[in-house]
């Protein structure tokens, strides 16, 4: 959630100035081009839902933060409105699969860890959602005052290399454990938590 919240933060000032800087459209055209691209995604979340209950939250997470980073990773490679589009339409899909999919992965994770723990995650999740985000715009506006297209580059390449890696922790990551219930039957593989006899 920091990672792609920060990455987030850092789209959405420096996309516009990105493109206007290193092709020859201008902001009266780029405009309506990012505003399509965007437009295009918007059902999505209706079939990501369907996903996430066929394959679960995972999966879809992980996949959402590999396309935002492959969309920054096309961003050098554009030289005109189509090429554009196909890379803020590659970005815009990654971030309607991440954020339609992800507050479940949490509640899952957060329900793993018994009732009482959903209120915490969700609340330090939207912690640092608001903190990545505020973070990333500061930091664009900092490095974005150099007016250098090299400081242009490497704020995408950095953005791409962090999407990528939030993708790679949450493929990688333990999944979560079920909670132990004293009170609960003796499940098929054993005692609960693996120690103890349960009470029945």
């Amino acid at each position: 959630m920091a990672i792609d919240s920060l990455g987030t933060g850092l789209y959405l000032p420096l996309s516009l100035l990105y493109f206007l800087r290193v092709t020859d459209l201008d902001l009266a055209t780029i405009g309506p081009l990012v505003s399509v691209a965007t437009a295009l995604t918007l059902p999505l979340p209706i079939v990501v839902a369907l996903l996430v209950d066929r394959v679960g939250p995972r999966p879809m997470v992980a996949g959402g933060q590999a396309l935002q980073g492959t969309g920054f990773l096309l961003y050098p490679t554009v030289p005109g409105a189509a090429s554009l589009v196909a890379a803020v339409l590659v970005m815009t899909v990654g971030v309607r699969i991440y954020w339609s999919s992800v507050f479940t992965l949490i509640a899952d994770q957060a329900d793993a860890e018994g009732v009482d723990a959903k209120d915490h995650w969700f609340a330090r999740t939207g912690m640092m959602r608001e903190t990545g985000a505020g973070g990333g715009a500061l930091l664009a506006g900092l490095l974005l005052a150099a007016d250098s297209t090299r400081v242009y580059d490497g704020l995408i390449l950095g953005s791409a290399l962090a999407f990528l890696a939030a993708a790679l922790l949450v493929v990688f990551a333990p999944p979560p454990r079920t909670p132990c219930h004293r009170s609960g039957p003796r499940s098929a593989s054993g005692p609960c938590c693996g120690t103890g006899p349960v009470s029945r």
